[in-house]
């Protein structure tokens, strides 16, 4: 991992798979979660609300499945998480026909690593916020 923002993830595509990293960084008001694969120059970067973010920390810390309203490029998206035997699937999908976007799996070790990664992004976010309150008082 080369950020404490980041995890150890595996790009699964309908072929084969490949070691990536899944980054959570600020975006305005939102989280998003961006990850690709070294053959792809763009990475795939999909946005969550920051309301949502309570369910994503929940469902990581001991759910087994969520559905979120998300964004991605200015496009509405689904972002869904699943447990699995070895880790959390991380999915993006477009809202017609469910097709897929992008899918990751996040080994179960490295699971409380994207858990931190996502509390420490939600805490970015709340200073933010506080600082701007702070501007406009």
């Amino acid at each position: 991992m080369s950020g404490a923002n980041s995890v150890a993830a595996e790009w699964i595509s309908y072929l084969d798979s490949q070691a990536v990293e899944l980054s959570v960084e600020v975006a305005a008001e939102r989280i998003a979660l961006v990850g690709g694969r070294s053959d792809v120059a763009a990475a795939v970067r999909v946005e969550v609300a920051r309301t949502d973010t309570a369910d994503l920390l929940d469902m990581l810390g001991r759910g087994r499945f969520l559905d979120l309203p998300a964004v991605q490029d200015g496009e509405p998206r689904r972002l869904r998480l699943e447990r699995q035997a070895t880790g959390v699937e991380v999915a993006v999908l477009r809202l017609r026909h469910d097709d897929l976007v992008a899918r990751w799996l996040v080994a179960a070790r490295y699971v409380p690593a994207l858990l931190a990664a996502l509390r420490n992004a939600l805490t970015e976010l709340d200073t933010r916020e506080a600082l701007a309150g702070l501007e406009v008082s």
